[in-house]
């Protein structure tokens, strides 16, 4: 008891230098988390006591578990940071932001995620409270309380609660672990929505802590009930010693990791200093975790921007091999006509000028004999003379249609020889476009290959582009107009006349003289007016880049 009375000192000598109200509201708020946990463990411990010497089935509602029930809901509230908000502003009830915590965590718990849906699924719980209870009731009669409370525990909960909130301490851990006793339990709880909502949010404390009775209060007892009383009395005095000894050998070890940390800090530096000096690297820390959300938005911005264009490459090189298969498949059809009709030419001129040429080899033949029999037969009459002259006209008639036929046919060849030169030419044709449609395919698979090699340096490319826009975009602030009278760089003093102009990089308030340079920036489509330390630097960079891309 000695040390309890000593700690408050030991304290306030560590952090003497601290602000009065900083200091107080830290003290208030380690007594709000250490009150929530003793006052958890003394219902824990009483549950545990009443339900054990039982069958360890609840199918209804106890004292003790409402009441562990109603302090683990206070637990949840505690350090939230949308009540703080919520009372400033009024935009959103805190129940919503509860439940929206619960189920952010969740994401990361496949158990937690669907005990979340289960309770979402019951359409007459119509508030976020009321989800809020069911889920704690769920949890229990699931047996995983205590694993979704150390989820909670281990998740960022830096959205959430402050950074004194209980669950952001050692204090939700120690909880999540005395809640492992709840597992030889079977409840059969209630979810009904009236019950949920009409629920007690104070607790009787006169059930979990026990007054030792003083020896004239025996006086009305025999001597062995006053004997057995005084040693029931004496027990609880132990239990609540050996509760406070080990609540000073924990605060004890709190006290020594405080004063280990306080160790490795440079003497020199009080505790109002260290105190500025967390709250200034926290402010960079939100600072620096809000720059790499924008860098991590702009980085999926660019990763979407590849993904669509080599998409759109991959359907131009699908749009090229589906054309390329239609030009070879109009071409091996186009040559399978053109084979037919020069074969069938072909046989149709065999077949015309073979009769012909017979004919005409006949009729040949049988002038030959008529001449030679003429020759032989001098001296044959008039008569037969003219028979013969007659015959001859006729055969010379017959042979001027003969050879009128073989010219018409030698045309009708001619303009076969021509089709079959034109088809010729087709085949030619043929050939060369499947030599082309050969170069094009593998002019093709060197693009594809090419555009495998690049893809990584493209790649590459982008990443130092999204790298210098970060570097180009200052970590400045839009200097409001009410907090500057004079030009930041002439000093001249701004009237109604004398307009005040903001450069668009620095967010600082010059002249219209002093940001007349107008200049590209990553984040305008189109040119914007900047200073000229600005417009100098920029254009600076610009030429350098334009050095090292040449």
């Amino acid at each position: 008891m000695s040390f309890l009375n000593s700690l408050p000192g030991l304290i306030t000598d560590i952090i003497t230098d601290a602000p009065p109200d900083r200091r107080l509201q830290r003290i208030q708020q380690e007594n709000e988390r250490n009150n929530l946990s003793v006052v958890a463990k003394l219902i824990l411990n009483t549950f545990l006591d009443a339900t054990v010497r039982g069958s360890r089935t609840l199918d209804i509602d106890t004292q003790e578990l409402v009441d562990l029930l109603v302090i683990l809901e206070k637990s949840l509230w505690h350090g939230l940071k949308a009540v703080h908000i919520i009372r400033a502003f009024g935009i959103r009830k805190a129940d919503d932001e509860l439940w929206s915590m619960l189920c952010s965590v969740s994401e990361g718990s496949k158990c937690m995620s669907e005990t979340i849906k289960c309770v979402k699924e019951l359409d007459h719980l119509k508030t976020s409270i009321s989800k809020v209870r069911a889920f704690l009731r769920v949890a229990i009669m699931k047996k995983e309380l205590a694993d979704y409370v150390q989820n909670i525990c281990n998740a960022d909960l830096t959205p959430f609660y402050e950074p004194w909130a209980f669950y952001r301490n050692d204090n939700g851990a120690t909880l999540a672990g005395s809640l492992l006793a709840l597992r030889v339990f079977d409840c059969n709880l209630l979810l009904d929505y009236d019950v949920l909502m009409h629920f007690a949010q104070s607790i009787d404390l006169t059930h979990y802590v026990k007054v030792p009775i003083l020896p004239s209060q025996f006086a009305h007892y025999t001597e062995e009930e006053a004997e057995l009383e005084r040693e029931k009395s004496f027990q609880e005095v132990l239990d609540q010693k050996h509760y406070v000894e080990e609540r000073n050998r924990q605060l004890t070890q709190t006290l020594e990791q405080v004063q280990r940390k306080l160790s490795n800090v440079t003497a020199g530096e009080s505790a109002a200093e260290l105190l500025r000096k967390i709250d200034d690297l926290n402010e960079q820390l939100a600072e620096e975790k809000k720059q790499r959300q924008v860098a991590l938005e702009k980085y999926c911005e660019k990763r979407d921007e590849c993904k669509n264009y080599e998409l759109l490459q991959e359907g131009y090189t699908n749009d090229a091999k589906r054309a390329l298969i239609q030009i070879q498949r109009k071409v091996e059809d186009r040559e399978r006509v053109l084979v037919r009709k020069l074969e069938n030419l072909d046989l149709t001129s065999n077949n015309i000028y073979q009769p012909f040429n017979q004919k005409y080899q006949d009729m040949t033949t049988k002038l030959a004999i008529i001449e030679r029999m003429h020759k032989l037969r001098p001296t044959r009459n008039e008569s037969d003379f003219f028979d013969l002259i007659a015959k001859m006209e006729e055969k010379q008639e017959m042979l001027n249609d003969a050879i009128r036929n073989k010219d018409e046919l030698a045309e009708k060849v001619a303009k076969l020889e021509e089709q079959a030169q034109a088809t010729r030419a087709a085949i030619q044709e043929l050939a060369e476009l499947r030599l082309a449609n050969a170069e094009m395919t593998q002019k093709l698979a060197e693009t594809e290959h090419a555009l495998e090699d690049l893809g990584p340096h493209l790649s590459d490319s982008k990443m130092q582009i999204v790298m210098m826009k970060e570097q180009l975009v200052p970590a400045s602030e839009w200097v409001k107009d009410s907090d500057v009278s004079h030009c930041l760089s002439c000093n001249a003093e701004f009237t109604v006349t004398f307009r005040k102009h903001h450069c668009r990089r620095c967010g600082q308030i010059f002249c219209d003289q002093c940001s007349s340079q107008r200049i590209n920036l990553p984040s305008h489509a189109k040119q914007v007016r900047v200073c000229q330390p600005c417009h100098k630097l920029l254009g600076t960079l610009h030429a350098s880049a334009t050095i090292r891309s040449t």
